[in-house]
């Protein structure tokens, strides 16, 4: 078959999977966004911008899932074609796409899935040669960075390396990538309610409160001085021991911390945090890396499968969307679903093999492979600082994806150099015979 014929068939099963594609947290709220044309900040916008774009077309979830699959196809196939013949090429792109870590993932209407195609892609744009696909690689960065922080950090080691233009103005570039990016989430929302921040700034302070030592009630008033407080501060720290890490918790139930917060406590409430960080960053430094092994997988309680069209707390009806599983899904779920129980969906396990890869490839000088795996680690350190209290699965997706690129570059690239060595020995073994007969 021709790579192109490969490249579809292996995107339309892909669509047998996942069409119309499963939705993630908070896609719900987007999607009613996008329909609205009204953007708040309880999600990340720019995907509610290209979600609202794409609806002028295509009704509903899947123009999100025909847009980050096919990105992630069609950028893994350009990247590995500067390696290998084109048909083995999509072979390869297709497998990436099919490998169960990724197809679970790319199924899911979230943003990190759809950063993680963008990083794929861009990536591929900036390995091109011309100029204007450069510029397209860039863009493709900045929508990338409007999902999720993480990957305008993930951006820079690939900024550095393919585009081209030298140290400091590949910087100079990363850091217009990074200002349009975050300029852009700040102008396209309509409706700011801070809640994100608000929400990721009581968890650090459960967080810092669970991992400090004992403190007294004065210090701990002093730090938290003007927050909706639900007890006393001499209790804060028991009940901060009892609600975390569960979010709800905080601001619910008999262990709350927080009573009737509101927009006008997020600039308090955060403050309080800055506070409480500065003077306790031991305890805020281990609160976060709890965050960050939790999104490793390092949890006993991990349900990495989403497979749901709407969520439960969602009315489909009041939505206008409803959908349900067809006979080829559940058969083509049903191995997913059982290999999502094992070590293939834990994240910590592809953060080991891009480690052991990552200086493989440095050692052995794989540029390439060392670039994306570099990337890829990159992006899941951020998670530390940038992850809020409920892990996810496809949070991991492009560290995943890095991986198996990183790989199949790094398993070519040592195959290449032995082939060439027996190419000369037999150019050379043909030379003595041809001397032998003429002798």
């Amino acid at each position: 078959m021709k790579p192109r014929t490969i490249l579809i068939v292996g995107w339309v099963v892909f669509l047998l999977y996942a069409y119309p594609g499963y939705l993630g947290p908070g896609a719900a709220d987007q999607l009613i966004d996008a329909r609205t044309g009204q953007f708040t900040d309880w999600n990340p916008v720019m995907m509610t911008e290209v979600w609202r774009l794409g609806w002028r077309f295509i009704d509903g979830p899947s123009v999100m899932l025909f847009l980050q699959s096919s990105l992630l196809l069609a950028g893994a196939y350009q990247l590995l074609r500067q390696l290998l013949v084109e048909r083995t090429s999509a072979y390869l792109a297709v497998a990436i796409l099919w490998f169960p870590a990724v197809i679970a993932s790319t199924a899911v209407i979230a943003p990190e899935p759809m950063a993680a195609s963008l990083l794929v892609a861009g990536t591929a744009a900036l390995c091109a040669t011309a100029r204007a696909w450069k510029v397209v690689g860039l863009a493709l960065f900045v929508a990338a960075g409007g999902m999720t922080t993480a990957a305008l950090v993930a951006a820079l080691p690939i900024v550095l390396a393919f585009l081209g233009l030298g140290v400091l103005r590949a910087v100079a570039a990363w850091a217009t990538v990074v200002i349009v990016s975050l300029g852009l989430a700040y102008v396209l929302v309509d409706d700011r309610t801070e809640r994100p921040a608000l929400e990721r700034a009581m968890h650090d302070i459960a967080g810092t409160l669970h991992f400090a030592p004992p403190l007294p009630s004065d210090q701990i008033a002093t730090l938290l001085d003007g927050c909706p407080l639900a007890a006393p501060p001499s209790e804060l720290q028991q009940r901060a021991n009892r609600a975390y890490p569960k979010p709800g918790r905080y601001i619910a139930g008999a262990s709350r911390l927080f009573e009737h917060v509101d927009a006008e406590h997020v600039n308090t409430v955060i403050a309080a945090r800055d506070r409480l960080v500065r003077a306790q960053p031991r305890a805020y430094l281990r609160h976060r890396l709890h965050v960050w092994t939790s999104e490793l997988g390092f949890t006993k309680h991990w349900h990495p499968l989403i497979e749901s069209f709407v969520p439960a707390r969602v009315d489909g009806a009041q939505l206008s969307y409803l959908s349900s599983h067809s006979l080829t899904q559940r058969v083509l779920l049903a191995p997913v679903r059982w290999l999502s129980r094992t070590a293939l969906f834990r994240p910590h396990l592809y953060l080991a093999i891009a480690v052991i890869l990552g200086i493989w490839a440095v050692v052995r000088r794989h540029r390439d492979a060392a670039v994306l795996l570099a990337s890829g680690l990159a992006y899941e350190l951020a998670l530390m600082f940038t992850a809020g209290a409920t892990p996810q699965w496809f949070d991991s997706e492009w560290l995943v994806v890095a991986c198996l690129l990183g790989a199949v570059m790094v398993f070519f690239g040592e195959l290449e150099p032995r082939h060439e060595r027996i190419g000369e020995q037999a150019a050379l073994g043909a030379a003595d015979h041809d001397r032998v007969s003429h002798g």
